[in-house]
């Protein structure tokens, strides 16, 4: 085990996640990441804590990092201050790699079972049927970040359901949903 002192020439930063990143885990999350910038002060660091809304890639100079960032701004960020040496626990390219639209080709690609899925627009008129699933009885998942709102991840009965649902992603700005088939 190191001991205190060897952590105190380390001058670290701590990205927190966006609130609007952590539904119904506000707290839990903000606990982790305080937690953490703790520990590593025990142990003789220096901590510079960011918060993942305001971070530019100007704005954070140190070389190590830990992040909790989630969403797509952050994690661009983060990209860029990776890019230029920063060593980053909870890389932002695999918290990229994480969001479903890319997490739905990723998976399959690497042999791992997975249920059928299709990415749609959602200003599309398309159903599951069209996309090729038998049922009618779909999950639909917005295709970005996971989920940030109860009706992110929502199973559709009707072809009627996935049409509103889809509506309701592009009325909220969210371009591209997941149709995946349901697995009893």
């Amino acid at each position: 085990m190191s001991s205190p002192t060897s952590f105190m020439k380390y001058h670290l930063a701590g990205i927190s996640r966006k609130t609007e990143f952590s539904p119904n885990h506000v707290v839990n999350d903000m606990l982790i990441i305080t937690q953490t910038a703790d520990a590593l002060r025990a142990l003789g660091a220096e901590i510079t804590m960011y918060d993942e809304g305001l971070i530019t890639a100007e704005s954070v100079k140190e070389k190590f990092i830990f992040s909790m960032a989630q969403g797509p701004t952050g994690s661009r960020t983060l990209v860029t201050i990776e890019d230029r040496g920063a060593h980053i626990i909870n890389s932002p390219l695999a918290v990229m790699n994480c969001y479903r639209i890319n997490m739905v080709k990723l998976v399959p690609q690497a042999g791992i079972p997975f249920p059928k899925s299709v990415i749609v627009a959602t200003d599309s008129a398309i159903n599951g049927r069209q996309a090729g699933f038998l049922s009618e009885k779909l999950w639909i998942k917005r295709g970005d970040v996971h989920a940030v709102h109860k009706e992110d991840v929502t199973l559709a009965n009707t072809d009627d359901e996935e049409l509103t649902l889809l509506k309701e992603f592009q009325a909220r700005g969210i371009s591209q949903a997941i149709l995946q088939e349901h697995i009893d």
